[in-house]
């Protein structure tokens, strides 16, 4: 939960309230289960990805169809009748969670990475156009390396900070926020984060509400597990619609730009497809927050 009323209303931040500079939480993660329900947070990991045939990566075509203005004009069928005060043309806000070794520039990626090799290839103007169409940046880690699966303090520092640094270099005024690669986090880092003057400072770990995972008759993952699977964007895309719908509360969405098997580079729309479809199928009578909304 978002701790000890941490959430107060949706005009004041959902994360402002928590104490510094000691910010990751020791008793689990930040969701967004005391929020009113029909609030959507939408969070894409693991970019940067790819540039594909046409010249333009799956994070770029995500984050201009969501700038919009999407026309909900024509409402999903599913959808009940729309109240006339609904706006039906929307910009929807995202927040997008960054893995830093695929930057140029940066340090050679972690042989244990399991998104990077070598140097980064991707430009800091691709993050930046994102910026500009308005939506966030924070941290998703350095080489998306599980944080509880290292020993060494100084590694488990060395993974939150230096994406930091790039993030501040992008987007001065980033909400300073953090989700774990494959939401791993325990006391453990909390505490060794916690204790950094630098790494402290933010606020995390950052966890999903719909996109962790889906029962099916029997569990398995999100999105990236649709991909690994062959299921299309529509079948996928109807897992978070229903999660969504039957949510009680308001909920963070957890979807990728990128995974192990879909690196941008041939093409594969997957991610714009799926979120096209979401948003379509649930229509208007939604907020789109970003995360420190």
């Amino acid at each position: 939960n978002l701790k000890d009323g941490l959430f107060i209303a949706l005009s004041v931040s959902l994360f402002a309230v928590l104490p510094a500079p000691a910010q990751f939480t020791i008793d689990g993660p930040i969701n967004a289960t005391n929020t009113p329900k029909g609030s959507i947070f939408l969070t894409f990991d693991d970019g940067l990805d790819e540039t594909g045939p046409d010249g333009q990566s799956q994070i770029e075509k995500v984050a201009k169809y969501l700038h919009g203005p999407i026309d909900f004009a024509t409402p999903a069928s599913r959808l009940a009748p729309i109240e006339p005060s609904v706006n039906l043309k929307k910009s929807l806000r995202a927040t997008f969670a960054m893995v830093s070794c695929h930057f140029t520039g940066q340090d050679l990626a972690d042989p244990n990475s399991s998104l990077c090799r070598g140097y980064g290839d991707r430009p800091e103007s691709v993050a930046t156009g994102l910026v500009q169409l308005g939506h966030d940046l924070i941290n998703h880690s350095t080489n998306h390396i599980p944080l509880t699966s290292i020993q060494d303090p100084s590694k488990i520092v060395y993974e939150v900070g230096r994406a930091q640094k790039e993030l501040d270099r992008i987007q001065g005024n980033s909400p300073r926020l953090f989700r774990g690669p494959g939401l791993a986090f325990d006391d453990r880092v909390a505490g060794i984060l916690n204790a950094d003057p630098y790494t402290g400072k933010l606020i995390g770990p950052i966890d999903a509400d719909v996109g962790a995972d889906f029962y099916t008759g029997t569990w398995m993952g999100g999105d990236w597990d649709c991909i690994a699977k062959g299921i299309t964007a529509k079948v996928c895309g109807d897992l978070y619609v229903d999660a969504i719908r039957s949510a009680t509360h308001g909920v963070i969405v957890l979807l990728h730009v990128r995974t192990e098997l879909l690196t941008g580079r041939n093409g594969n729309s997957f991610p714009i497809n799926l979120i096209q479809y979401i948003v379509k199928e649930l229509g208007p009578g939604y907020d789109y927050l970003p995360l420190d909304a």
